[in-house]
């Protein structure tokens, strides 16, 4: 496998009004929908080699929707178990248990903890990689792709952006190693929100009057230090064109190739336009 294409469902009817699913079989809302039908053509210029979704139904409607309804089950791609927590809404929560929660810290009463979760979810990748096709997609959920991120490229849940409904994150694989490739992509470009996020969700604090330059800018920088400090995994370069790499903390070349790293950019043409490297 050269590429993995992350896809997390559209917005789910519990979703829209903030309500924890876990694992519940929670159907897409009408704006969901929509939000997929817009990112299906995106999804299809990567022309996937195999497709394969978690058996949970706001999944299998999305991949349907990206074009692909005879995609393959995969019941390690379900969601988290949120145990006690399944069907309450996230604002009745105790905001630092659910903190905790997001982390990977704390699990909720009869909830499935992070290391089991982690290595389920990592299970589906090596069962991926074993067929042998270059691109694979994966329809999915937030908690899954924040999984395989801290799993695969070294990304602690706490230094991972929100993962938006109907959003595609790209990892790409060379020399046995993962990267970051692309993170939270939308039609219109880079998505910074998501439903089920709080203000505390994401550890980067901003003055609302700062630019949204900035926002991108830290964000980028957090994740490749994050990136960085994994053993073994390559880092990307920050999402602010009009910074320096040094400047972000960020090494100046990339080891591996001895090339200096692209920042990926959003686009809803092309492969090449989302600033992804030639499979």
């Amino acid at each position: 496998m050269k590429r993995l294409l992350l896809v997390r469902h559209g917005e789910s009817v519990w979703n829209a009004t903030r309500r924890l699913q876990g694992q519940a079989d929670i159907p897409l809302s009408e704006r969901g929908q929509d939000q997929v039908r817009a990112l299906a053509p995106l999804v299809a210029r990567l022309a996937p080699d195999l497709v394969l979704t978690s058996d949970l139904q706001r999944a299998r409607q999305s991949a349907t929707l990206l074009g692909h309804p005879k995609a393959r089950l995969q019941p390690l791609l379900r969601e988290i178990s949120v145990g006690d927590w399944t069907g309450e809404s996230i604002d009745a929560l105790d905001p630092g248990l659910y903190q905790g929660w997001r982390e990977g810290s704390h699990v909720p009463e009869g909830g499935e903890s992070w290391a089991a979760f982690s290595a389920r979810t990592g299970r589906a990748v090596d069962e991926a990689q074993a067929e042998g096709q270059a691109t694979v997609l994966m329809v999915c959920h937030g908690g899954v792709i924040r999984a395989l991120l801290d799993r695969l490229a070294g990304l602690a849940p706490r230094h991972i952006l929100p993962v938006g409904p109907a959003r595609l994150t790209v990892l790409g694989f060379r020399n046995g190693l993962a990267r970051l490739e692309a993170l939270n992509v939308t039609p219109g470009g880079l998505s910074l929100d998501a439903p089920d996020s709080t203000p505390t969700a994401w550890p980067c604090v901003l003055q609302p009057a700062q630019a949204r330059r900035s926002l991108i800018s830290c964000c980028s920088t957090r994740i490749a230090r994050a990136s960085r400090s994994a053993a073994g995994v390559s880092t990307f370069a920050t999402g602010d064109p009009s910074m320096q790499p040094e400047q972000a903390g960020i090494p100046p070349r990339d080891a591996s190739a001895g090339q200096r790293l692209q920042p990926p950019r959003a686009a809803n043409t092309h492969p090449a336009e989302l600033g992804l490297p030639g499979v």
